[in-house]
């Protein structure tokens, strides 16, 4: 018997928000490749809206969707100050989208975050998006066969064709590349590093992760100088970057990063690669107790590396133009044919509007991995 569908508001705290939280678990978590973006911990500190750094200029109210008693999907609705700023007033977002197979309820639970946004002076509804571009972004809509990198999204096959089926359609894709480092590109990898080092004047080295998080407020503005003109970002504000470096900090290895120093040894760009821990996530279940606190401590510091996803990077502006982005491809890709265990490395999420780096990626003959796409529509 097909029970009839319902919508509720979410507060933080309630029984509802747990059912909240762990509802992705409860789809999804039968599914081989599906990992969770995030700990349930780090997210549920995430949607708090007293701890969350969003919620320093933003506003979200969380959905559930059930039949009878049973919830079949979940999102939020929000609204962003800053991207107000930086964009204009026109836009809001839903995200955190989970769904059952279930296009009444996917279409009802999209009605409720456009009317919710709607009620706020927005005139454009886009998503699914975590709080931002640089949270959870998109829905995947193909290569369902990879496993995802860690923090990256995962959903089943057929999650594009319902959001679609709400009246929904494509804003943007964000691509990833996804392949095995090749010996026959070592020489060109090589020769390509030598040139760019050549060009410059910058002291070229590894920090270490200690360094790396006692400089958080230069990469921060380094970030935001480097993006500003990539679609959709929002300047990254100190608390939510912070959060940011916080996560990642286990994760970080001198070897799998570089940066360029000037005279003064101020940092002028850098790249950070991590190793890709989503296997110890799995096993773990999304949960830190002790032994998925041990699991993951292992995977990220002492197992040997399997696969890595280069992360974030970043150039200041004064130096764009003189090929450091080609320096730290060549240097990684270098670094990680010496790592014997390697099965294979993901660069990502870069916007399909991005040729120049896109083309960068094509001249290591980098395979295409998957796609996410960010859907829109008129309010």
């Amino acid at each position: 018997m097909n029970h009839s569908l319902r919508i509720t508001p979410v507060e933080f705290g309630t029984p509802d928000f747990t059912t909240f939280l762990d509802l992705p678990w409860k789809l999804h978590g039968h599914e081989p490749n599906w990992v969770p973006t995030m700990l349930r911990l780090q997210q549920k500190d995430f949607l708090n809206p007293k701890k969350g750094p969003f919620f320093e200029f933003g506003e979200a109210q969380y959905f559930l969707a059930w039949r009878g008693d049973t919830p079949v999907g979940r999102l939020s609705a929000h609204v962003n100050r800053n991207y107000d700023a930086f964009h204009g007033p026109d836009t809001g977002f839903f995200g955190f989208f989970v769904c059952q197979d279930d296009a009444e309820a996917a279409a009802a639970l999209i009605d409720t975050a456009a009317a919710w946004v709607k009620a706020r002076g927005k005139t454009r509804l886009l998503g699914p998006l975590g709080f931002g571009i640089y949270d959870e972004v998109g829905v995947l809509i193909d290569r369902y066969e990879l496993p995802p990198a860690v923090m990256q999204v995962f959903n089943p096959p057929y999650y594009p064709a319902l959001l679609e089926g709400t009246g929904l359609a494509k804003s943007i894709d964000w691509k990833g590349f996804r392949g095995l480092p090749t010996e026959e590109m070592r020489e060109v990898a090589q020769r390509r590093l030598n040139e760019a080092l050549e060009k410059t004047n910058l002291t070229f080295r590894k920090p270490s992760p200690a360094e790396v998080l006692k400089r958080v407020e230069e990469v921060r503005l380094i970030f935001n100088e480097t993006w500003k003109r990539n679609w959709g970002h929002v300047p990254f504000t100190p608390k939510q970057f912070k959060a940011v470096l916080t996560e990642l900090r286990p994760m970080l290895r001198t070897r799998f990063m570089r940066a360029f120093y000037d005279e003064q040894d101020r940092l002028a760009a850098f790249i950070i690669t991590i190793p890709d821990i989503n296997y110890a996530i799995k096993d773990a279940n999304g949960r830190l107790n002790l032994m998925g606190l041990f699991k993951l401590i292992k995977a990220a510091w002492f197992s040997p590396v399997k696969n890595v996803r280069t992360i974030i990077m970043g150039v200041k502006e004064e130096y764009q133009g003189q090929s450091l982005h080609h320096a730290f491809i060549a240097a990684t890709y270098l670094q990680l044919l010496d790592t014997p265990s390697l099965e294979w490395w993901d660069c990502s999420l870069i916007v399909e509007t991005n040729i120049p780096m896109i083309r960068a990626m094509r001249a290591y003959k980098a395979p295409m991995g998957q796609t996410w796409r960010i859907y829109e529509k008129a309010l």
